[in-house]
């Protein structure tokens, strides 16, 4: 009895040291793969849709702005700081979330990185000065980005470069095929005239063959002048308007109030997602097809 006592004791210990053996190395592992930078971070949602779905699962991809954020706005905060830290590539956007620069100011090891490298950049109207930093809102724009995520990736990480290739095309037939869903989507449209709420839409207007008449906010946050105003109500009602888009990162209490006055429909676009129904680049850009199509038919 005293002998079986012992051998079930020492079994139990041996199986004791066994799991924490193989506890202690997976820990080892996980600290060895930080060390080796096997992190990195996006500051957009759509960008880091973008990103992940290049990089798989293979690194971990960090999102920075939190859902219905506005990137116009944000100043990250420490605790978010803390946590990209030790990433080897930080991708941005450029533009609307320059505040990503100064991350690599902050720690010692970031790479920021702009994903606009062979993006045809356009001018929020044509004539305005100032450019319009919204480019992933045209899905071309998105194989473009994530063609320069895979550059980048396999510059680090060079002994992936056949996983990120494969997860790349697989991620641009997801694009394409989506492309081609919202442009027969749009081209059952006649009246495709928009007034929006900021200069947020010119490369997706552009895509799909759609015209942005008026844009509420000339800056995001700097409501119109009164004499700005009335040139939109004359506008939506020359040019026919039918409605009148918001966004969920900015507040849109005054845009209400013309829709009100015009007696035109409020929608909602969303250029960013990263909320239930828009949790992937692709399913953004077709959300904001099928509003578009809803308010506009």
């Amino acid at each position: 009895m005293i002998k079986r006592i012992f051998v079930l004791s020492a079994i139990f210990l041996l199986v004791a040291v066994a799991v924490l053996g193989a506890v202690y190395l997976a820990g080892f592992r996980q600290t060895a793969d930080s060390e080796k930078g096997r992190k990195i971070a996006a500051t957009i949602f759509p960008l880091y849709d973008i990103v992940r779905r290049v990089a798989g699962d293979r690194i971990e991809t960090i999102l920075i702005l939190p859902p219905l954020a506005s990137p116009h706005t944000f100043d990250p905060v420490p605790s978010k700081i803390k946590e990209i830290s030790g990433s080897r590539l930080v991708f941005k956007i450029g533009g609307i979330d320059d505040w990503a620069d100064s991350l690599s100011q902050l720690t010692s090891r970031e790479k920021v990185v702009t994903v606009d490298r062979g993006v045809v950049l356009k001018k929020v109207s044509e004539n305005a000065s100032a450019t319009d930093f919204h480019y992933w809102l045209d899905p071309k724009n998105g194989g473009i980005i994530a063609d320069n995520v895979y550059e980048e990736l396999v510059g680090i990480y060079p002994e992936d470069r056949a996983y990120f290739w494969d997860n790349l095309n697989r991620f641009k037939k997801d694009i394409e095929e989506t492309d081609r869903n919202i442009a027969g989507l749009m081209g059952r449209l006649s009246n495709k005239n928009l007034i929006v709420l900021h200069n947020a839409w010119k490369y997706f207007a552009d895509r799909y063959g759609l015209e942005v008449v008026g844009v509420f906010e000339p800056h995001p946050g700097q409501e119109p002048t009164p004499k700005s105003l009335a040139e939109l109500v004359r506008l939506a009602r020359q040019k026919k308007v039918k409605a009148v888009f918001s966004e969920p990162q900015l507040s849109s209490s005054a845009l209400s109030s013309l829709a009100e006055e015009t007696g035109l429909g409020l929608y909602v676009l969303d250029p960013l997602g990263g909320v239930e129904g828009r949790m992937s680049y692709t399913s953004i850009l077709f959300y904001n097809a099928e509003t578009i199509f809803n308010a506009l038919r």
